[in-house]
């Protein structure tokens, strides 16, 4: 799956990646894919593929306590919405500048 997304993320101004942790860290299976510990392991390994991370991100800590009694998650959680506003203007300000800085001088060049 990673590989058939290439091309998408390589045409891509910005994207989120949304994981799990495991084991305080990013989950084995996935290579670059979070809580709060798995968040600061990504960051160390997004830099090496020159990834610009946003600093603050979107976290739901005791994920299980956010599901309802049948099993829902709900559609708005109360404290994740603000900060993924947040989040996601920090992003678009991030790939606006980017794709600006890529049109004059192209990365790697």
């Amino acid at each position: 799956m990673a590989v058939a997304l290439r091309p998408r993320r390589a045409a891509a101004d910005a994207f989120v990646l949304v994981v799990p942790e495991y084991n305080r860290s990013v989950p084995g299976p996935l290579s670059l894919t979070g809580g709060v510990r798995a968040v600061e392991h990504l960051r160390q390994v997004s830099a090496e593929f020159h990834a610009v991370g946003m600093k603050d991100a979107v976290l739901f800590p005791r994920v299980l306590e956010h599901y309802d009694a049948q099993g829902r998650f709900p559609a708005e959680p109360e404290g994740p919405e603000a900060a993924a506003k947040f989040m996601l203007d920090q992003l678009l300000w991030w790939a606006l500048a980017l794709r600006d800085a890529k049109s004059v001088r192209p990365y790697g060049v």
